[in-house]
């Protein structure tokens, strides 16, 4: 073979692997960049509403927003459907610095551990081993539904503090419902999540979500930095209400978390008297 002929095919085939590298660094910088201009650098809040196919509010989703979005936040939304196992598996690597819960809460009275309801339909034959294991059950959740004067009459509206507005005459009917959902439990967070909470501040609005510390305790140990919730039932409206007002107090007013909790709880005095549930944090500090 000629010699010539033979070098030449040798420096082809470098001069296309130094051609094909060099496309490889850019592709892999513009895909960097795309990635960079993707995030700006915000941080992220979530508004996980499993209540919302049966109790819709609009409003709260909006007011809450706004406080998000006036305190720097970008901010998504997951309703019902999209409340699954496998999603609040993901929760801590999805990087949300706050994530504020409108759910169903329960405690199991076979091991006093606080549970999260799903918005998944409940099938025997799926998450077995996660069922055997005790990271998810089943639950049928007590619900109360608020039926009040026309929504569109201002004047059946009367004011929280100067801030926020709910109807003066409320009607509470109490439903308990066959329906089943996978719940979430303590063992769930502990074996089951994937990554660690970025420092997360969790707000659970849902009856008896601090009960105990039982939920409280793993998620803090998931990687959150405090957990606030209930100790009790409370209502749908009178909990909607308070955790605009913690979310005002902490990112608007820059409150601390306790001081936060108190302040609410100060001003609580226009609800339904049968509900005596305190707001708890978790640290107490």
């Amino acid at each position: 073979m000629n010699r010539n002929f033979f070098d030449l095919r040798v420096l082809a085939v470098i001069s296309a692997a130094i051609i094909t590298f060099s496309v490889s660094i850019l592709l892999l910088q513009d895909t960097t960049e795309a990635e960079n201009l993707a995030y700006d650098g915000l941080p992220r809040a979530v508004i996980i509403d499993q209540l919302y196919e049966d109790v819709p509010r609009d409003w709260f989703h909006q007011k809450a927003s706004d406080i998000f979005e006036a305190a720097g936040y970008q901010v998504d939304i997951i309703t019902t459907q999209n409340v699954t196992v496998d999603f609040y598996k993901k929760l801590p690597s999805m990087n949300y610095q706050f994530i504020l819960i409108r759910t169903h809460g329960a405690e199991d009275n076979n091991d006093d551990s606080v549970t999260l309801f799903t918005g998944e339909r409940y099938e025997e034959d799926r998450y077995i081993p996660e069922q055997l294991f005790g990271q998810v059950k089943k639950g049928a959740p007590l619900q109360q539904i608020t039926f009040g004067a026309d929504e569109n009459n201002s004047s059946a509206w009367v004011k929280v503090n100067d801030t926020y507005s709910f109807l003066s005459t409320p009607v509470n009917v109490d439903m308990q419902t066959d329906d089943l959902y996978f719940l979430i439990t303590p063992k769930l967070v502990n074996e089951l999540m994937v990554g660690k909470f970025p420092g997360s501040i969790l707000l659970i609005g849902g009856c008896s979500s601090l009960e105990n510390t039982s939920m409280a305790k793993s998620l803090i140990e998931r990687g959150a930095s405090s957990v606030v919730g209930w100790d009790d039932t409370i209502g749908d409206y009178e909990n909607d209400i308070i955790m605009l007002q913690f979310l005002e107090e902490t990112l608007i007013n820059n409150k601390e978390t306790k001081t936060a909790v108190d302040l609410v709880m100060q001003g609580y005095n226009w609800g339904d008297p049968k509900y005596n549930a305190t707001l708890k944090h978790y640290p107490e500090f």
